[in-house]
């Protein structure tokens, strides 16, 4: 007699393949195109033709903000502060097409374009902290980017970062099951924030980013 589908499946339960993954076991990493001292000299250069040098972040904070307890032991950023992360849809627009004055034949279905400019965006959440992760660094990036443009570029003065996305599971020494990569980021939106005098809250600052393509790898830890 064969085996019981339900049996299988239930069998299959217990493996880590098909085990329930934790769904807040997650982190965010910002890997600049380039040094981050080079990218921060970049930044500031920009930020301070917009602004007249009105806006002013001391070394010591950019420091504190970039170094290796925050950063992690790789050249990255942003690790402590992502508190969510939508990552975007895909898909794409169907249309339909025929013969003109074709009677009743139904037209045929056939495929459009895959997405557009709104689907190649991804919103983050940051922490406010102290020492502000979004006004210090996010906010004179964006500005960078305004005046640099998204045009590719291969010198020392790309604007543009990597984003790695890392979801991990049970299992000893909590495995990595699922890492997007997004290539070629900038923000280019930041939300405002409102002062109040009301309960005290965490605050959290939504950030958009574009991205120019991305990789998306699984991973097997059987």
């Amino acid at each position: 007699m064969a085996a019981s589908p339900r049996n299988t499946f239930l069998s299959n339960l217990a493996t880590w393949a098909y085990d329930i993954p934790y769904s807040a076991q997650w982190a965010m990493q910002i890997d600049t195109d380039v040094p981050t001292s080079t990218f921060m000299t970049t930044l500031q250069q920009y930020t301070r033709v917009d602004l007249d040098d009105g806006f002013f972040v001391d070394d010591s904070i950019i420091n504190k903000l970039l170094n290796t307890s925050v950063a992690g032991q790789q050249d990255g950023l942003g690790l402590h502060f992502a508190q969510s992360i939508t990552v975007p849809q895909d898909g794409f627009t169907p249309g339909a097409a025929g013969v003109e004055e074709s009677g009743g034949y139904i037209k045929g279905v056939i495929g459009g374009s895959r997405m557009g400019v709104s689907e190649k965006t991804i919103t983050t959440e940051l922490l406010e902290t102290n020492l502000d992760f979004v006004d210090g660094i996010l906010r004179p990036w964006m500005i960078a980017a305004s005046y640099r443009g998204l045009i590719e570029r291969s010198d020392l003065t790309s604007v543009k970062c990597t984003l790695y996305i890392t979801q991990y599971t049970k299992g000893p020494n909590r495995p990595i099951r699922k890492i997007h990569h997004f290539y070629g980021c900038v923000p280019f939106d930041i939300s405002s924030s409102t002062l109040d005098y009301e309960a005290e809250k965490l605050t959290k600052r939504s950030v958009k980013w574009l991205y120019n393509h991305y990789r998306y790898l699984l991973v097997d830890n059987v």
